[in-house]
């Protein structure tokens, strides 16, 4: 009897403390179909040079021309490093790019290749291999040299970023559940840039909740014929969005005649990576001619350009005065 009376103010206990409780409830993660509410923490008010970076963001009227450093300064330190970042964050560059990729114990890391082959002293796939295990490589430069410095995960990268640098998050297609939550304890969603050519309706699924929070950039894929329906799914459904980004194969393609009207109300993100997203006024042309090619861009409505030539682009567009 004295087990019984015990066991039943136990229960009552649990149960009074259990309504009581203050820890919030899980959050739906993106994918998942259930009717559990995501709570947001606020995030840290942007102050100083970053404050200045966010604004000028959100203000299509600003005249500066911004730079996302693709891999960042992959001349001066490895892709997906920690002193990359820091790095761009002294050049002054607003973006830098950074790719992710899975552990064999579901770690989240910066890495651009499904295997460590090019950038580590390891050899495999990443998949394959426990972060523990990957910390023990090192990375290699540009010319394949071996360096001191180590692979990082997204949450040393983001304890860098923040408050300093936008990250431009690529790889991340089937990796959402695992990074999003990482990005929102660390209070940098509205730092974090996402990008793709995918219609609103689909990128809404995989966000769900963390849409309006994220910096999401729908890429308009200018040379094929869902081009429109891209776009207009966006202007009719998420008005919020800050830029729009557009690849174009070739200078006459008609969603160029739609930048000046677009750019009343969002920056414009042109990819200066490949001739084929740039109507052939990319990186590429810039080493003999950066008029005809970043200069033409800026003149074209890019207000931001994507670039594998961060510094030189930087050093071009303060030249002209652009920055």
């Amino acid at each position: 009897m004295k087990k019984t009376s015990s066991f039943l103010l136990l229960s009552i206990v649990l149960v009074f403390m259990s309504c009581g409780s203050k820890n919030p409830v899980h959050a739906a993660l993106p994918g998942e179909d259930n009717d559990l509410e995501i709570t947001f923490d606020p995030e840290p008010v942007p102050t100083g040079d970053f404050k200045i970076l966010m604004d000028r963001l959100h203000n299509p009227a600003d005249s500066t021309v911004m730079v996302c450093a693709h891999r960042g300064v992959s001349e001066i330190f490895p892709e997906n490093s920690i002193p990359n970042i820091n790095e761009c964050i002294r050049l002054g560059f607003e973006i830098v790019e950074i790719d992710m990729r899975k552990t064999k114990d579901g770690k989240i890391i910066l890495m651009h290749d499904a295997t460590l082959d090019r950038t580590t002293t390891g050899s495999g796939k990443v998949s394959d291999f426990t972060l523990d295990e990957i910390n023990k490589l090192y990375l290699k430069d540009i010319n394949g040299n071996i360096t001191t410095y180590k692979v990082p995960t997204l949450e040393e990268a983001l304890d860098v970023a923040k408050g300093n640098i936008l990250l431009q998050i690529d790889k991340w297609n089937g990796l959402t559940n695992e990074i999003l939550p990482i990005i929102k304890n660390k209070q940098c969603l509205q730092q974090c840039i996402f990008r793709s050519t995918l219609p609103y309706e689909t990128i809404k699924t995989t966000f769900n909740e963390y849409l309006p929070k994220i910096l999401y950039i729908p890429v308009i894929p200018a040379g094929r014929e869902e081009a429109n329906h891209v776009l207009e799914s966006y202007l009719s459904d998420m008005s919020e969005i800050p830029v729009m980004c557009i690849v174009f194969p070739n200078e006459n393609n008609p969603m160029l005649t739609r930048v000046p009207e677009l750019k009343k109300k969002y920056r414009i993100w042109f990819n200066a990576l490949a001739d084929s997203d740039s109507g052939s006024h990319g990186d590429k042309q810039a080493e003999t001619d950066p008029d005809g090619s970043w200069g033409w861009l800026v003149q074209k409505g890019a207000n931001i350009i994507f670039t594998d030539k961060p510094i030189k682009l930087d050093q071009y567009l303060k030249s002209k005065n652009w920055r």
